[in-house]
């Protein structure tokens, strides 16, 4: 009797620590298998909620006056939006912006928002759209870079230059002279290849006052490098490099890269900036450079204007 006794306690003793075994373990598969999925999928529903301001997204350029449409997404669960216009006083580095006019307020968030720009001229401005009060849960967004508004397209009146050949057009000032030449040996090429497009140089006043000068043609690339290896490979020697940004330009908001350079081979060194891009494997380059500093230099800034005029054509 009493090992039967014995035999019945050590049996109740393992079956309480298989069920306890058995309950730890569903606990800790809980914890590592369904209560991780459970948080994922938590988290995955908490990221969803979102505002990403879509146009005008920087580098525009409105015109005062002009009826634009303000896009951007948001998740389903949001139902109205404020919308604002910010801005800065000077250059955005280091800066913030601030509010200096409500477009509209709780606007169903469908996306779009028909707007007339009637605020003064301008190159930092920004749209804020944030969820209204009592649109669904807060979130934000801002564009990502400035636009600009300004009071008339001075460029409507704009000469164009077009190069059928490599598929790229620009409009320049209709003062400015130009001179175009094709390629010949005395053209740039090296490892990194060579000029095959034409050369148009534009350039502003020849004498007196103010004075820039514009250089825009097209390069092979036969070993594919990048557009910023490239640069440093065919002026590594005669430019001193100071900063680079990768930007988009141009009526189609084309990928390019920046640069900011002195130039070294003239008897004054001056300050220069390059804009490359490419084009069915070939290299656009869009070079200038005129008195400095060029950010007060009233033909340089005009190669800006020039800029947002360029576009590649069929």
């Amino acid at each position: 009797m009493k090992n039967q006794k014995g035999i019945a306690s050590v049996s109740a003793i393992i079956i309480i620590i298989v069920i306890a075994a058995i309950a730890i373990g569903g606990v800790l598969a809980y914890q590592y298998w369904w209560a991780p999925e459970k948080e994922v999928e938590e988290k995955e529903e908490a990221e969803e909620l979102y505002i990403r301001v879509i146009s005008p997204n920087g580098e525009e350029e409105w015109v005062k006056g002009g009826t634009y449409t303000i896009k951007w997404a948001n998740s389903s669960d949001i139902a109205k939006v404020d919308i604002y216009l910010q801005a800065l006083d000077q250059h955005p580095e280091g800066m913030r912006p601030t509010t200096v006019k409500v477009v509209a307020e709780n606007v169903t968030a469908d996306g779009d928002y028909t707007w007339t720009s009637v605020e003064p001229d301008g190159f930092y401005f920004y749209i804020f759209i944030q969820t209204s009060p009592d649109g669904g849960p807060q979130v934000s967004d801002i564009s990502d870079d400035y636009f600009s508004i300004v009071d008339e397209d001075e460029t409507a009146d704009w000469n164009v230059y077009r190069d059928a050949t490599y598929g790229f057009e620009i409009k320049y000032p209709k003062e400015w002279k130009v001179s175009v030449s094709e390629p010949d040996s005395f053209s740039p090429k090296g490892d990194w290849g060579e000029q095959i497009g034409e050369l148009a140089i534009f350039q502003s006043r020849l004498s007196g006052g103010s004075y820039c000068e514009f250089h825009l043609t097209t390069y092979s690339n036969p070993n594919n490098l990048s557009l910023q290896d490239f640069w440093r490979a065919r002026l590594s020697e005669v430019f001193q490099f100071r900063n680079e940004e990768n930007i988009t330009f141009g009526v189609d908001r084309i990928q390019g890269v920046r640069f900011d350079m002195e130039r070294t081979d003239q008897p004054m060194p001056n300050e220069s900036f390059a804009v490359v891009a490419q084009k069915d494997g070939n290299i656009v380059e869009l070079l200038w450079w005129g008195q400095d500093p060029l950010a007060s230099n009233p033909d340089c800034l005009k190669v800006e204007k020039m800029l947002s005029t360029f576009r590649f054509i069929d």
